[in-house]
């Protein structure tokens, strides 16, 4: 009797439970409920609008899940599909690199034999110019070497001394810090003296640089003709 008893009530509780599961599964699938079922089954059991509220909020991220699990097979099949088209690429790529290597070797090759050949072509050049046995042209060679070196160990110097136009201005700023004052007049003359030479180095510049390039001329002339001797 009593478990006869026990049983039915075990049956009436799950289904109440049951139909508040329910309930929430409908409220998250966006179905139109009313307030008189919802009041209804709440209070058949002993449910809170509360507990309905989080049942209803985890049916919908149950339902979202489940969604989720629904698009495992399609991503997979579509994963599957992209690397096996990419592997496909990366083979014609494979034997599209092979074939270009195969056509540009001996491109390579032939390269590298006209590399050495300038190089040796090059090293021929230095000993004809070095074993020239015209002894005037020879002289004269040295003396344009000489006189070239002089000329760029000129134009060196030059560009350093027109670079002081620089320290002239950081003196003119010392001098304007500090005021009328003794001190202040001898950055003055530093910065004179500066100025001046940096002017005298950027006037003579420019003929330094022609003269340097039509000595580079003229070497490169009689260095054709020690060549050819």
């Amino acid at each position: 009797m009593i478990g006869e008893l026990l049983d039915k009530l075990t049956q009436r509780r799950t289904a109440k439970a049951g139909g508040f599961l329910d309930l929430a599964k409908r409220i998250a699938a966006g179905e139109n409920v009313s307030v008189e079922t919802a009041d209804e089954t709440l209070a058949a059991t002993g449910k809170t609008p509360e507990e309905l509220q989080a049942a209803v909020e985890l049916c919908k991220r149950r339902m979202d899940w489940t969604r989720q699990l629904g698009t495992v097979e399609k991503l997979e099949r579509e994963r599957a599909d992209l690397e096996g088209r990419i592997a496909e690429a990366d083979g014609e790529l494979e034997k599209a690199v092979e074939k270009r290597d195969a056509r540009v070797a001996p491109m390579g090759a032939r390269i590298r034999g006209i590399v050495a050949a300038l190089a040796s072509a090059k090293a021929a050049r230095a000993q004809l110019r070095a074993t020239c046995p015209d002894a005037e042209l020879v002289a004269q060679g040295a003396d344009l070497t000489a006189r070239l070196a002089e000329l760029r160990e000129r134009a060196a110097f030059l560009r350093k001394e027109s670079a002081r136009i620089k320290s002239a201005e950081t003196a003119e700023n010392e001098a304007q810090k500090l005021g009328p004052c003794e001190k202040a007049e001898w950055w003055g003359r530093e910065a004179d003296r500066h100025r001046k030479a940096a002017a005298e180095a950027a006037k003579e510049l420019p003929g330094v640089e022609k003269a340097i390039r039509e000595a580079e001329a003229e070497q490169a002339g009689l260095f054709e003709r020690m060549i050819a001797a």
